[in-house]
């Protein structure tokens, strides 16, 4: 099953259709709301995967990361994957060990394992 967050109309939009596309729509919960304002995880389970993809050069990667993780979103072990601009200096939360970087022309991709210490 999967959660996806998006403010945007027209994201939401491409998300439902590539869902139904896939035959998947009906294990997809689509919700309008900016990551800023997620709230608290509960009553949902914590979860063990989350991909990160704000739009560029804003600070809100790292700012929907500290969201999820006060939030009660990420279980003990979770696998964080932030997407942003490779112009961008991401530092990585305390809590949270950087498995991979890789850079792809403007993109770099961050992979984080939230370890024991994770708020």
């Amino acid at each position: 099953y999967v959660h996806f967050v998006d403010d945007s109309t027209e994201a939401r939009g491409v998300i439902r259709r590539n869902a139904d596309t896939l035959g998947e729509i009906g294990r997809c919960k689509i919700w309008r709301r900016d990551v800023a304002r997620l709230g608290p995880c509960a009553p949902l389970p914590p979860f063990d995967l989350v991909f990160i993809d704000p739009p560029y050069g804003k600070g809100l990667g790292e700012r929907a990361l500290g969201v999820i993780v006060d939030g009660g979103w990420l279980n003990g072990e979770a696998i964080v994957v932030l997407e942003e601009s490779a112009r961008e200096e991401i530092e990585v939360p305390a809590g949270f060990e950087a498995v991979s970087v890789r850079t792809y022309g403007d993109t770099q991709v961050i992979i984080l394992k939230a370890g024991p210490t994770c708020p």
